[in-house]
Order: C-alpha cells, then sequence, then structure tokens
C-alpha cells in the first residue's frame, strides 16, 4: 500500500517543503522541495482566488460515488488526475492531493464494503465548506488577536481573552479554531540548522501549524495599507505595506506604498510644497528658454538655502513664500 510523507519546517526567513509518495517507508522516492519566503504560502492560500475550486471537488466526488456502482478503474484515474490538477494550484493542496490518494488506495485495499465510496465521496464533497470555515476561523484570529492595531496587548494575552470568550459563548461568529495535536519533531534540517519539523497528514494540519507559528512566536499581522489584505510582521512592525506583486510592471505593494508616504509627508510639509510649485514653474521657463540651466541651478541652490531657514523657524512660510515670488 501507498504512503506518503509531507514536511514543512521554517528555517533563515524562509519557509520549506519536502514532500514525496513511496510504496513503502523503508523505500521513500526522492521527494520534491520547494523554498517559500517565511508565511507567503499561508498568506496565498488564505486569499487564493480559485473559482474552479468547488467543481473539481464536486466531479471527484461524483467519480467516487459512481465507482461504488460501476467499478470502473477509469473513475479512480479521474480523480488521482484532478487531484494532481488541484496541486499544481498551490503547495497546501499538495497535501491534500497525497492525503486523498493514499485514502483511494487504501479503500481499494479494504475488503468489499458496501457503502466505503461513496462515504469517501461524501467526505471529499465536503472539503470546499470544511476549507471556507477553516478561511473564516483563521480569519477571526487576524482580527481578534493578531492584529497589530489598537490592541497593543501581547499576543499570549490576547489570545488567551480570546478563547475563553468563545468557550463562554461571547464575540459571536464562528467556532473557535481547534489546535488538534500534529506529528512534530526535531531534525536536522541541514548542516547548520536543527529544527521542529511538522510532518503533515490532512490540509488542515496546514493551517494548525502556520496559525500557532504566529501565535507562539508572536508574529503580529497588519493590513496593507495598498491592497487591503493581511501581511505578517516577522521583522520590523513598522511597515505599513505588503511584499505582494500590486501590478503587470512587478511593482508590490511596498514599491507603490514608498510612493504614496512620499506624496502624503510632501503634501504636510508647506515649505516644500511652496518651493515645489516654485521650481516647476521655473523649470518651464529653461524649456521656454526665458532662463538659462546655470540660472535655475543658481536659483535652486538659493531656495533650498531659504527653505531650510524656514524648516529652522528662521522665517515664516508667508516670508518664504514672498521670497519665492519675487526671487
Amino acid at each position: 500500500m501507498s504512503e506518503f510523507m509531507f514536511r514543512v519546517w521554517f528555517a533563515e526567513e524562509q519557509e520549506h517543503f519536502a514532500y514525496s509518495e513511496y510504496e513503502s517507508v523503508a523505500s521513500p522516492v526522492r521527494p520534491a522541495v520547494r523554498h517559500f519566503p517565511l508565511m507567503e504560502s499561508f498568506l496565498s492560500f488564505f486569499y487564493l482566488e480559485d473559482t474552479q475550486r468547488d467543481e473539481i471537488f464536486r466531479a471527484m466526488a461524483g467519480a467516487l460515488k459512481q465507482y461504488e456502482d460501476e467499478r470502473d478503474p477509469s473513475l479512480l484515474v479521474t480523480v488521482r488526475e484532478q487531484l494532481d490538477l488541484l496541486a499544481e494550484r498551490h503547495i497546501f493542496y499538495q497535501v491534500l492531493r497525497l492525503d486523498w490518494r493514499h485514502r483511494i488506495e487504501q479503500t481499494l485495499a479494504l475488503p468489499d464494503d458496501t457503502g466505503a465510496w461513496n462515504r469517501l465521496g461524501g467526505a471529499l464533497e465536503l472539503m470546499p465548506t470544511a476549507l471556507d470555515y477553516m478561511h473564516e476561523q483563521t480569519r477571526e484570529l487576524f482580527e481578534q488577536v493578531l492584529d497589530i492595531g489598537e490592541d497593543r496587548r501581547p499576543i499570549p494575552e490576547k489570545v488567551a481573552a480570546f478563547y475563553e470568550q468563545k468557550k463562554l459563548g461571547g464575540l459571536g461568529g464562528t467556532d473557535y479554531f481547534r489546535f488538534d495535536p500534529l506529528s512534530l519533531t526535531c531534525e536536522l534540517v541541514s548542516p547548520s540548522v536543527f529544527t521542529e519539523v511538522l510532518y503533515a497528514n490532512r490540509i488542515e494540519d496546514m493551517f494548525n501549524y502556520y496559525l500557532r507559528t504566529c501565535i507562539l512566536h508572536e508574529y503580529p499581522a497588519r493590513r496593507c495599507k495598498n491592497c487591503g489584505r493581511w501581511f505578517i510582521l516577522t521583522g520590523h512592525q513598522g511597515l505599513e505595506y505588503c511584499d505582494r506583486p500590486f501590478d503587470e510592471k512587478g511593482h508590490t505593494c511596498r514599491d507603490v506604498g514608498a510612493g504614496l508616504t512620499w506624496e502624503r509627508k510632501s503634501r504636510e510639509d508647506k515649505p516644500f510644497m511652496a518651493y515645489r510649485k516654485e521650481y516647476k514653474k521655473r523649470f518651464a521657463r529653461i524649456k521656454a528658454g526665458r532662463i538659462t540651466n546655470e540660472e535655475f541651478l543658481a536659483w535652486g541652490e538659493r531656495a533650498r538655502a531659504k527653505k531650510q531657514e524656514c524648516d529652522a523657524g528662521m522665517i515664516s512660510l508667508d516670508e518664504f513664500r514672498e521670497w519665492l515670488e519675487n526671487s
């Protein structure tokens, strides 16, 4: 009977995955290895837009139920192929793929059990609902526990209060996320790194492991001021923009946000705005041939010195504006 292995660990500001499907623990095939920036896969799955997901799950569930009556091997081939396609969409689906391929093999090895394939298909049909429910529970933990917003209490204090209120029936919303036992160990994952490793058996383990990591390591979260999506603060906690791609040119929200921050601060800097307005007028005069480039550069040097006087409070803003108009 085939088995599978899916390992996850965090090291050197990255998340690492190694997974394989093999015939026995004694003779594994060479595992596939993937690497992502820390917490990227968790958040990308949280915001994964997959309009075909439910249709794929319904098709797979239908094929399993049909196999109950027809025992046509091509139906199981179709399910395996659909699982392979699903796994290409996201690394988390790779766990689901390995898990469900293993369940199919287990069911094939059972004595003829009337209804076994219907039960398997029914369980697979419920997976989209289960995933949506975990998404909602995760969103609530972000809002109530990980959010670095106005509630500045330490994360351990906030999570304790959150679960206490949930157990007492407060806060409303969904049932709270349950942190079921995980298959965890510690291993030497490289010549210089000995760390905790998750052996994931189900896609639910991935949510469990990433959420517990955020809570136990006290990684807060913030909504990006550009795209509005959550991102995890594993380093500098003053960041306001995420690193997600923002446009087709490859700019990230942080790239765009830097420009927006500069523009906002510039608008608030009234002496700078006055200088910038006069700067544009005089630059236009160069193109019109009314002043030379040397005259423009000399004026710019005098204007910046005058702005420094304004910034230092040596002259008022009105006096600086008057100087700009008459200089």
